[in-house]
């Protein structure tokens, strides 16, 4: 047990880095209260002390008084905040205001080490959230609130939803520059004699109350207007870091102590003025590019362009429709595979629910009639019919689809350049301007707060950050537009460094709904709407296509259905059991039918015969076969059927096409793994049905979408079944993207060197220099948003 003391010298908080009043003394540190003294016992008998190492002073005050969540148990309230809850696995997502550096960050996505009952949490830095999974037998919502709570993050706990909360506009930037122009203006005008140099002796009697006259309209300019680069500085300083804020801040201040001295020593008028106008300019700046960049808004908002459809009924017949649309009380179809897009009620069918979109685990559940479903789940059995709850949050579907377990590697190799480099930069920018400043000294002293100030000014890493997220931000909307949607930023950069290509063949490069169907045996009457049941239960391109032959009618009602990929289905009709599939699911010798493929139907264990469909391959596969080989890609086919299409495939692509036949979902996985340990890295494009392991598994898993919402969460990628052609493009843009952004660094590092050339050499006014920082980060957002644009149009896209 550690001892306890109470002491009272001044000093700071060795958790929070307040300055304490009464202090708790702890292992030689020292804390303000008893609250963080807690903080700091806990994280330390969890072994986990790296969050003091991560940043200085990380933490926040804590209040040692308990709150009380309890009200957060009651259903009605609790229900406000999950977003998924089955069996004992519940996901929330939670503001938590306190959030605010790395530290926070790591603590909170370690919790699960401080509480067993957390199996993971994923920290939105930007948004303040955290979405967490916790096991509900183990923990109630309650305990979790009071955790966060205890380790200095209050979750905000607002009950209304964000569509009924106004959007507050925040005026205080306008105000801001207002108070800085209308300074600058006057002082423009009170220092009007002495730019003339007017010698009138009665004027020049007026020159002590002018300079006062201007030092009093600069005092706001500094405290309120310029003050956010003084506590930004402040608190980079405080946490052991310079940021950008820093150089500005001090430039300011140089600024505004050199005018103080010059006016009460009575040498001079000081540059007032130009510091009135530096802050006018800079805030200006920040106006203008905050106008810019909401011009340029694609921050998630390629979401919108989220494919997935429903099928919806419409008076008995099914109607597909974006899901964007659907509203409170709409009636959905949902069929194997499929994924269910907004939290429902199940009204007719049997659910055999696959949660792994929420959870990572596979192992399917049942649901019947009345049940809820939550948005993300996959149908596993056959089709059910569903009841909208709510109208689809496209956000929340996007988290899901982000969902940490289904992360990869590599990516954000930008992100970590642009980083690193910002990191030094304001230090570079510091030692040029100590260094210029000892230059003018000896040059000519009465350049020197002239020149550091717009050597502190002029130079700005922001361009350099922007690059890379514009660049890329832009072509998902591109992509998007052309219905290619792309997870995240990252997989534009794994696209573009990847070499191989495999294809799927049913589904993927042959039409799900098209070929002709033929049927060797007897169908009567009740087998063949026997079979238009079976077939409306599943997704597969195959059943589809046995399902369209079938005619319309509505079958009877099945009894029970069930889905084995790669083999086939079965189900439970009117007392009888039909299988329709492979040879092997079925029980049967395979038919030799070299040009088509044969599904084969078995009633109650006996062969009734088999349907052969000739496959009908996309257009434009020719020319795409031409492209990918254009960009020197390597390609390769696997599929689940006979070799009956080998004589089209080499036609199409080649007598080297490697091309492997009846291969299972285990031996695509198996493929694509073996590819990546030999140092390819490969795209994979699939139907997203039985080839969820070979997507995972590849560099850029690509599922395709034929107008259902039948795609894995481990794809990276999904592409509209019509717009395979435009593949290449798309790699092609890819590569573009990292090219421009490779340009967009050198035209800042240009910028930048420019402006620092005129401001050491004292051609740079400081209120220039606060004009031309802004304008490097616009001109890098017009030009990567140029170069995106005029590439697309020149690709087609």
């Amino acid at each position: 047990m550690q001892k306890t003391e109470t002491k009272k010298p001044k000093t700071q908080c060795y958790h929070c880095g307040d300055d304490c009043n009464e202090i708790v003394e702890v292992d030689k540190h020292i804390f303000c209260c008893h609250g963080c003294k807690t903080v700091y016992e806990l994280l330390r008998d969890h072994e986990m002390g790296l969050y003091y190492q991560l940043s200085e002073k990380p933490g926040s005050k804590q209040n040692s008084a308990s709150k009380d969540f309890s009200y957060l148990d009651e259903a009605k309230i609790r229900s406000h905040f999950i977003e998924f809850e089955e069996d004992h696995t519940t996901i929330v997502r939670l503001a938590l205001p306190g959030i605010h550096c790395s530290s926070c960050i790591w603590l909170l996505e370690n919790l699960p080490k401080l509480e067993k009952g957390i199996d993971f949490i994923k920290v939105d830095f930007s948004g303040r959230t955290a979405t967490i999974h916790f096991n509900n037998q183990e923990l109630k919502l309650s305990d979790l609130a009071h955790l966060l709570t205890k380790i200095g993050y209050t979750p905000d706990l607002s009950l209304d939803s964000s569509e009924n909360k106004q959007k507050k506009v925040d005026r205080s930037l306008t105000i801001k520059i207002g108070v800085a122009g209308f300074a600058f203006g006057n002082s423009m005008l009170m220092a009007l004699p002495e730019y003339f140099d007017w010698d009138d002796a009665q004027l020049q009697g007026f020159l002590p109350f002018f300079r006062i006259i201007l030092l009093g309209f600069s005092l706001p300019v500094v405290t309120y207007a310029g003050a956010d680069y003084f506590i930004s500085a402040f608190k980079s300083l405080k946490k052991g870091f310079i940021n950008i804020d820093t150089p500005i801040a001090l430039g300011i201040a140089a600024l505004f102590l050199r005018s103080v001295w010059e006016i009460s020593t009575g040498i001079g008028s000081g540059y007032f003025d130009s510091l009135n106008g530096l802050v006018f300019f800079l805030l200006l700046g920040k106006l203008f590019q905050r106008k810019t960049y909401d011009s340029f808004r694609f921050d998630r908002d390629y979401t919108s362009f989220f494919p997935l459809s429903a099928n919806t009924l419409h008076s008995g017949k099914e109607v597909a429709v974006p899901v964007r649309e659907l509203a409170k009380g709409d009636r959905i179809i949902v069929r194997y595979g499929e994924l269910i897009p907004t939290d429902s009620l199940l009204i007719r069918g049997f659910g055999l629910i696959d949660n792994s979109f929420a959870t990572g685990e596979s192992e399917p559940i049942t649901k019947k009639e009345g049940d809820k479903i939550f948005a993300g789940a996959k149908q596993k059995g056959g089709a059910i019919e569903l009841e909208v709850l709510k109208p689809m949050d496209q956000s929340r579907l996007t988290r899901l689809w982000n969902n940490p377990l289904y992360q990869k590697e590599e990516g954000a190799h930008f992100q970590n350049i642009t980083d690193k480099i910002s990191q030094h930069f304001t230090m570079i920018i510091l030692l040029i301007a100590l260094l210029s400043g000892i230059y003018w000294y000896n040059v000519d002293p009465t350049q020197i707060w002239k020149v550091i100030t717009a050597v502190l000014i002029v130079a700005c890493p922001c361009a350099l950050a922007l690059s890379a997220p514009f660049t890329f931000g832009n072509t998902l909307r591109i992509f998007g537009r052309n219905h290619f949607y792309l997870k995240n930023t990252d997989t534009i950069e794994n696209l573009a460094h990847s070499k191989h290509l495999v294809l799927d063949k049913t589904g993927t490069l042959t039409e799900s709904v098209g070929g002709e169907v033929h049927f060797s045996g007897v169908l009567d009457l009740k087998v063949k709407s026997a079979i238009k049941s079976l077939t409306y239960q599943s997704g597969h391109p195959l059943s589809r296509i046995i399902s369209k032959a079938m005619g319309s009618s509505k079958g009877p009602e099945i009894e029970f259905f069930k889905e084995q990929e790669g083999a086939g289905i079965e189900a439970q009709i009117e007392g009888e059991l039909y299988r329709l599939g492979s040879a092997d699911f079925v029980g049967v010798k395979e038919i030799d039918r070299k040009k088509e493929s044969s599904v084969y139907l078995g009633v109650n264990g006996a062969f009734l015969g088999s349907f052969h469909i000739k496959s009908k391959f996309r257009d434009g596969l020719q020319a795409f076969a031409e492209e990918m080989n254009s960009l020197k890609w390597q390609m390769s086919i696997l599929s689940g059927d006979n070799n009956k299409d080998q004589a089209k495939l080499s036609e199409i692509f080649g007598e080297d096409l490697e091309v492997l036949f009846e291969q299972k979902p285990i031996d695509k996985l198996n493929y694509i793994r073996q590819k990546q340990k030999d140092g390819y890295a490969c795209v994979m494009l699939g139907d997203g049905l039985n080839d969820a392991g070979a997507l995972s598994e590849s560099s850029v898993g690509i599922g395709i979408m034929e107008e259902i919402n039948a795609f894995t969460p481990a794809s990276d990628a999904i592409l509209h079944a019509q717009t395979i052609s435009k593949l290449p493009k798309f790699i092609e843009m890819s590569k573009a993207s990292i090219r421009i952004v490779w340009m967009s660094f050198v035209l800042s590092f240009a910028y930048n060197s420019i402006g620092l050339y005129f401001a050491i050499s004292g051609q740079l006014s400081p209120v220039l220099s606060a004009i031309l920082m802004p304008l490097s980060s616009i001109s890098v957002v017009l030009f990567v948003s140029l170069k995106t644009n005029l590439k697309a149009k020149k690709l087609g896209l």
